[in-house]
């Protein structure tokens, strides 16, 4: 193709991999991030950077960025990368972060917080004092939303939708609100519309802002200092640095079950190895072995809370031996619902045509398991028996019709067997079980369960015991 597109040309081919590879062309050049990496070693021309020095530098280049001077010929790593909402809100959520390796603590997200009330007057957004916000969750892509902030302690929720370059999308934002406060009842809500140029959202209730109203902040951090001046040359220095690094320690490969480490990682874990071949092994086994006390402690206190709030449930059987993963369960309430309990299509499990499913994953890696990590309370139909299809659809409709609610039945989530999830919800992230002790891990999660089981289970239940569902008679 590229021979034909491009004839009288010199080509090349080049075949670039983490870890040594023969491509299957001969044309190719076989080519390593290693190699890579040894060419890009011998080319620095400038003092290296500290780490305050490299933040100012990112700060003064996002200002550059979003203050429109990053065209003017300067090398500008947000220029290069060609930056999207995606990445910036990666990088939002990088800077909103009090525990960030930026060093600002709450400082960044207080200012932007201040900035927003100063718009909305009547907001009401607690006081951010350090030490006192140690709970802070910032997820990304949360029913796609592109940053949610969440403070358990202080009942707190700020909703950001970040729009770059592209518009709003039809009812996004109240598809967003709906959401919010549909798993978040109680809560003090911030809405933001952070948009580059103020555009006006279509919801009165969101907070227009502007990316520009808070770089003066940014800037004015730069200016409290004695700021190193970064020439061109410095600057290409530093991006390749960072992007050998980048090569060398963090890029991994992973193929399905299987990490392929970056080669400078590989290297020293190899040598740890050789140099503790019997304190290395037992250190590993230690660390899995903990994590499996984590996980059965949590299936026996999730099942405990299962008990608690919803009292005698069904328990199918899909999952045997699993136990410890899967903990299926159908409350009381649903299962008297009949059509419910005889729709599903496998007797012999006593499968339901609806159930909840709690995943029980503290720690695994969702990119080895594909599943969601932490837990996860997950709502599902099942395939239908005969003459319960007509339901199972009629099922779905009415899932469609609250999307806030059942989050995940706009996305078809249907497995090889037809397992349909409708919703799904995280209750306790990995990050929990990484910065908490178990008991806050346990606390955090029972909070979240409670406000499951007396607000969103109760509009399920509303949903389930529609007239088309109570009224339904198979074929």
């Amino acid at each position: 193709m590229v021979a034909k597109d491009f004839p009288g040309l010199k080509h090349l081919y080049v075949f670039l991999t983490l870890k040594a590879e023969t491509p299957s062309d001969p044309a190719y050049v076989p080519l390593t991030y290693a190699e890579l990496c040894s060419a890009l070693n011998g080319q620095k021309h400038a003092q290296p950077a500290n780490q305050a020095e490299l933040i100012d530098l990112l700060f003064q280049q996002y200002i550059d960025f979003i203050d429109g001077n990053a065209t003017v010929g300067r090398p500008n790593i947000f220029t290069i990368l060609r930056l999207r909402e995606i990445k910036h809100s990666d990088f939002l959520a990088w800077l909103f972060t009090p525990m960030a390796n930026h060093g600002l603590g709450l400082a960044p997200l207080s200012e932007f917080l201040r900035l927003v009330q100063l718009k909305n007057p009547a907001l009401v957004i607690p006081a951010l004092t350090e030490g006192d916000w140690d709970d802070l969750e910032i997820t990304r892509e949360t029913y796609n939303i592109d940053l949610l902030i969440v403070s358990e302690r202080h009942r707190f929720v700020c909703l950001i939708e970040n729009k770059l370059e592209a518009r709003e999308g039809n009812y996004q934002l109240q598809r967003y609100k709906a959401y919010v406060r549909r798993w978040y009842p109680g809560f003090q809500t911030a809405l933001i519309f952070l948009t580059l140029r103020g555009d006006q959202p279509t919801d009165p209730e969101y907070v227009s802002l502007r990316f520009a109203d808070f770089t003066p902040w940014l800037r004015s951090r730069l200016m409290a200092k004695s700021a190193r001046h970064w020439g061109d040359v410095a600057i290409v220095d530093t991006l390749l640095e960072h992007y050998r690094v980048l090569l060398r320690e963090r890029l991994s490969l992973r193929l399905k079950t299987v990490i392929q480490l970056a080669p400078g990682m590989n290297a020293r874990c190899k040598k740890l190895w050789q140099q503790e071949p019997t304190l290395v092994p037992a250190l590993l086994s230690g660390v899995r072995q903990r994590r499996l006390a984590i996980k059965a402690d949590m299936e026996k206190f999730t099942g405990e809370l299962i008990t608690s709030h919803f009292g005698h449930c069904f328990r199918p059987d899909f999952y045997p031996g699993r136990f410890r993963d899967y903990l299926p369960f159908v409350p009381a309430e649903i299962d008297q619902i009949s059509p419910l309990r005889q729709g599903g299509c496998c007797a012999s499990t006593g499968d339901r045509l609806f159930d909840f499913l709690v995943l029980n994953r503290p720690f695994e890696d969702y990119a080895l398991t594909g599943e969601p990590v932490g837990i996860t309370i997950i709502a599902t139909l099942r395939p239908a028996a005969s003459g319960y299809q007509r339901l199972r659809n009629a099922l779905n409709t009415l899932a469609q019709g609250d999307r806030a609610l059942f989050n995940k039945a706009a996305q078809e989530d249907i497995d090889s067997v037809g397992n349909y999830r409708i919703m799904s919800q995280t209750l306790a992230t990995a990050d929990d079980f990484l910065r908490f002790d178990l008991y806050t891990a346990k606390a955090r999660l029972q909070t979240r369960f409670e406000r499951f089981a007396h607000g969103p289970f109760a509009d399920i239940l509303k949903v389930l015991r529609h007239p088309t569902v109570l009224k339904y008679r198979p074929n």
